[in-house]
């Protein structure tokens, strides 16, 4: 079984680091700081005992034997200044070659060892203590000199060397976590910003991620990822040319139909003849839809609209397309008054053209026998360009205008034809373009007045 560290448990990609990263370095400083105080303690102890071994000598100067008996000369007064010199609580006892304790503290116990004088620890009255035995020989006889102190000041010098060596240690483990901290930040900024451009990437734009900038780490992710790319830019570009090849190879049979339908009308009863309209009828909505689609196809394309991008003026489209819209509109009883305004856009007049043709269309076929249509275009107040169809139709309830602009959707009304896309490839064009479409108060109790406002143009 593989083993993962627990912190691989984080999705965070930058947790992980910073805890692989961190943990490692809490160890390292919490096994240098304890290194670093067992190396500082040994030279106060070893000075400590030797103090210790300093007193335990200078009191066996007061022990000698007189007639065969162990004789101690350690007046109070000397014993108080040996005690204040120290500082710790001392204790001093004098045994016999046999082990019989002849002087000093009760219960203080002596232990000789390989060295001599030899110092032990030892637990007298509850007390921690060091303990310095000392074996002096005569000729006649032998006796043991012990003095034991307490190991405050020893403690006190340790806590005194630890704790300044924690606020350093800690001063630089707080620092070299925020330098792994701001160090990870910096190295995935790179991977930051790739997830960035991607989101913010438009959904026709299919260009390969740059590889540049990105570290050698990701380059397999990224190069996983642009193959990715380019495999749905060949399957949008199939399928792109897939439509516009059935849309063109469907358009000459159904123009064959139209043509046929046509001369059938004048070799068939006047029974037949509605029948045939109807057929007709059919077919030119087939036309028109197919249109459509070959349109929307196209209007997804970015990369198709940047390199004819230039300056176009949508008063100069309106005015060439309105004899077009005019007779078309006066076939079907509706009035349409033209009020075309000088601006200019930065965009495709393919496009551009589309559009406009879209939003005429739709309010055509959504405005009554008398009714009209008003097309316009100029600046707004916020000296913005826009171009502005109205009609006096049936309008668009407040609650439907979110729905308005999806492919295929159209209001419900079985009188009209449509495809549903017209408003869509509008609202496609549109976005390609930096402009968009809003649906404004006709100030009437019904139609609809849609405008579409682009960017204005920056002259330098």
């Amino acid at each position: 079984m593989k083993f993962e560290p627990p912190f691989f448990r984080f999705k965070s990609l930058k947790i992980r680091l910073i805890a692989a990263l961190a943990i490692p370095l809490i160890l390292l400083l919490s096994f240098s700081v304890f290194v670093d105080y067992k190396l500082s303690v040994l030279p106060v102890n070893a000075a400590y005992d030797h103090a210790l071994l300093d007193d335990v000598v200078a009191f066996s100067g007061r022990v000698s034997i007189q007639k065969d008996e162990v004789y101690v000369d350690f007046p109070e007064s000397v014993q108080k200044l040996l005690a204040e010199n120290s500082g710790d609580d001392e204790f001093f006892a004098v045994f016999d070659v046999n082990g019989n304790q002849v002087f000093g503290a009760p219960g203080l116990t002596f232990k000789v060892g390989k060295t001599n004088p030899y110092i032990t620890h030892d637990i007298y009255q509850g007390m921690r203590i060091n303990k310095a035995t000392y074996k002096v020989s005569t000729p006649s006889s032998a006796y043991y000199v012990v003095v034991a102190e307490t190991i405050k000041h020893r403690e006190e010098a340790a806590t005194t060397i630890l704790t300044g060596m924690i606020f350093p240690s800690l001063f630089l483990f707080i620092s070299a976590l925020l330098i792994v901290y701001f160090g990870v930040r910096s190295g995935l900024r790179p991977l930051n910003e790739l997830s960035s451009e991607i989101k913010n990437r438009d959904r026709n734009d299919f260009s390969s991620l740059p590889e540049n900038s990105v570290p050698v780490e990701a380059l397999q992710l990224i190069s996983s990822i642009n193959l990715l790319i380019d495999n749905l830019r060949i399957s949008n570009a199939e399928k792109k040319d897939f439509v516009a090849n059935a849309a063109h190879q469907i358009k000459t049979p159904l123009a064959g139909i139209n043509t046929q339908l046509e001369l059938l009308k004048g070799e068939v009863s006047e029974e037949s003849i509605p029948r045939i309209n109807l057929a007709l009828q059919a077919s030119e909505r087939l036309s028109h839809y197919i249109h459509q689609l070959s349109a929307l196809a196209r209007s997804n394309d970015a990369l198709a609209i940047a390199p004819y991008l230039k300056d176009i003026n949508l008063a100069r489209i309106i005015e060439q397309e309105s004899s077009h819209w005019f007779d078309i509109s006066n076939a079907q009883g509706i009035t349409i008054e033209f009020e075309p305004n000088e601006c200019l856009v930065r965009g495709s007049i393919w496009h551009i053209r589309e559009m406009i043709s879209n939003l005429i269309d739709n309010a055509i076929k959504y405005t009554q026998v008398n009714g009209t249509i008003w097309i316009s275009s100029g600046i707004d107040l916020n000296n913005c360009p826009f171009v502005e169809v109205k009609d006096n139709g049936p309008g668009i309830p407040q609650k439907l205008l979110g729905l308005i602009g999806t492919r295929h959707y159209r209001p419900e009304n079985p009188s009209i034809n449509g495809s549903g896309l017209g408003l869509a490839i509008v609202k496609e064009i549109a976005e390609k373009h930096d402009a968009t479409v809003h649906f404004l108060d006709t100030n009437q109790e019904e139609g609809t007045c849609i405008r579409v406002i682009f960017s204005p143009i920056h002259q330098t």
